[in-house]
Formats: C-alpha cells, sequence, structure tokens
C-alpha cells in the first residue's frame, strides 16, 4: 500500500494526534477554521461524521428549524471533536453513511488527489475511534438524516434532555436548506467549510456510480472495504437499539 507523503503525514495525524484531545486542540487551536467550527465549553450540540455523509445538511438543516442562533461544533470531520464532545456532555450528533458512497464521494470530491486506501482507513478510522463513546451520542444514518430529520433531533432532546425544535422534512423546507447551502458556496475565505456543491447532483450520481464500480474492482480495497462494511452495520445495529 503507497501513500503519498501528505498521506502518511495524515495518518500520523488520525491515528496519534487525533486520540488525544489536549494534543490535538493544542495543534490545532491557532488555526481559524478550528477556533470557528469546534468543540467548546459553550458549544449546544456537536454534529460531526466522515466527509460527505450529510455534515452540510444536517448542520445547515438544524440550524434552519431552530427559533434563534445555536453554537454548533461541526465540519471538522474529527473523531476528536466527538470525543471531547461527549467527555463534557455535550449533546452530540455522530453521522454515518454507507462506506463505499461516502468513499466514493469523498473521492470525488478531492479530484481524486486522495489515496483511495486512505480515504477508506480514515473511514475505518474515525468510526473505530468514536465507538467506544457511543453510549454518549446519537447516530444519524445518511438517508434519516436527509429524508427523516426531525427523528433524529427528537432522539437527540430525548437522550440529552434538550429542547431543540425538529426540522421537518417537507419538499418546501428541504429547497429552503439547499437554498441556505448554495449561498453559503458562494461565501469565500479560509470559514467557507462547506464541501464544495454538497447537495444531490445528477452528473455527480453517474460518475459516483463509475467511481464505485472501479473501487470495488480492486480486490485490496474490497477487502479493506469489509472491514468498514462491517463497523457501518455496527453503527446502524447501535442506532436501532435506541428506543425513542
Amino acid at each position: 500500500m503507497i501513500f503519498s507523503l501528505n498521506e502518511l503525514k495524515q495518518l500520523i495525524h488520525f491515528h496519534f494526534i487525533e486520540k488525544y484531545p489536549l494534543l490535538y486542540h493544542f495543534r490545532n487551536h491557532k488555526k481559524a477554521i478550528y477556533r470557528a467550527l469546534s468543540v467548546k465549553k459553550d458549544t449546544q450540540i456537536a454534529i460531526q461524521g466522515y466527509p460527505r455523509s450529510a455534515n452540510t445538511f444536517a448542520t445547515v438543516a438544524f440550524e434552519y428549524a431552530q427559533a434563534g442562533p445555536v453554537k454548533i461544533a461541526h465540519h471538522l470531520h474529527s473523531p476528536n471533536q466527538v470525543i471531547r464532545a461527549v467527555k463534557w456532555g455535550i449533546p452530540t450528533l455522530v453521522l454515518i453513511r454507507d462506506p463505499i458512497d461516502a468513499i466514493a464521494s469523498y473521492l470525488i470530491r478531492e479530484n481524486f488527489e486522495v489515496n483511495t486506501r486512505f480515504a477508506i482507513q480514515r473511514y475505518i478510522h474515525f468510526y473505530q475511534t468514536v465507538w467506544p463513546y457511543r453510549d454518549g451520542f446519537i447516530i444519524g444514518h445518511f438517508d434519516d438524516v436527509t429524508n427523516h430529520y426531525e427523528g433524529i433531533i427528537l432522539r437527540i432532546n430525548k437522550k440529552f434532555g434538550t429542547h431543540f425544535l425538529p426540522f421537518l422534512s417537507t419538499k418546501d423546507n428541504k429547497n429552503s436548506v439547499f437554498e441556505r447551502i448554495d449561498a453559503i458556496n458562494k461565501r469565500q475565505g479560509d470559514l467557507n467549510f462547506i464541501d464544495s456543491v454538497a447537495r444531490p447532483d445528477h452528473e455527480r450520481g453517474l460518475k459516483k456510480k463509475y467511481v464505485t464500480e472501479t473501487i470495488k474492482a480492486d480486490a485490496e480495497n474490497r477487502k479493506i472495504l469489509t472491514k468498514a462494511e462491517v463497523i457501518f452495520h455496527d453503527f446502524i445495529k447501535c442506532a436501532e437499539s435506541f428506543i425513542p
């Protein structure tokens, strides 16, 4: 398995720095995007997941549904953020998507500048790292977030004793959220956290199908994906075990 120097640095970052909240915070606290999006003592909810797992929709739709501003930690795609939020008792939503769909979409977003096996390993690392803390967060499956988000928010309220307003997944509400996402995509600067075109797109869907087939055509990829799929199903079973 061959990684670029940058990918090796990121793997070291994932496997060592991100597992220790204080070390992770010390390394990143001077970055503007980290200061804006990270978990803090006054964070009201943390929403985190592997890239392309409805992070943008979950965050924007959640904000859209509330009566006023809510301090949300989001879009850092770091297991450390989940660990910190859980340890501080902050309501936390961990997003998850079928690995092949999330990974293929991630590779497309990165214009294939990321090693495929690295992308798979990043998926495995994120969810393996947060798994021991599962009693302290709610799991949100991609399909449920994008189609039945109100149920997830109600589960958050029940678990954490919060009173967040649910997002009703009507066509009009979804369109309003996508309009907000489009507006955010037009912003410039370091704090433009939204993934490029983080909304359904027909052309990208066709490309994702091709990428998915290409990933699965490689025997080594299939072997590693099997591990990711086991983790995914464990999370889904855990989510289903929560009785509202």
